[in-house]
């Protein structure tokens, strides 16, 4: 059983949710989202981002590139936690529902 299966019989997601299909009733949680960011921010950094610029960027926080590379993931987690708030969660009563049921 997989991660939407497992969410539509309440097996995960009862905590604060990221992205919700109204169609299936699964929440994605917010936590998962969250990593989810950080670890796209990490492979843009090594793929994407030329050698120069890491040297750059790093420089510009006045950290070694290996520890610039973890700020600027561990940020890029962070950015869903505006959805952390009631006004977001409110958003589909089913949801809201199922945080207040965990």
């Amino acid at each position: 059983m997989g991660a939407v299966e497992d969410a539509r019989l309440g097996g995960i997601g009862l905590g604060p949710w990221t992205e919700f299909d109204v169609a299936s009733s699964t929440a994605y949680p917010l936590l998962f989202g969250m990593l989810d960011s950080a670890v796209m921010a990490f492979e843009v950094w090594e793929c994407v981002v030329t050698a120069s610029q890491r040297d750059v960027l790093s420089e510009g926080m006045g950290l070694p590139a290996e520890q610039a590379r973890s700020v600027v993931a561990f940020l890029a987690g962070l950015q869903d936690l505006g959805r952390l708030v009631p006004g977001y969660q409110r958003r589909h009563r089913a949801a809201w529902v199922r945080l207040w049921r965990g």
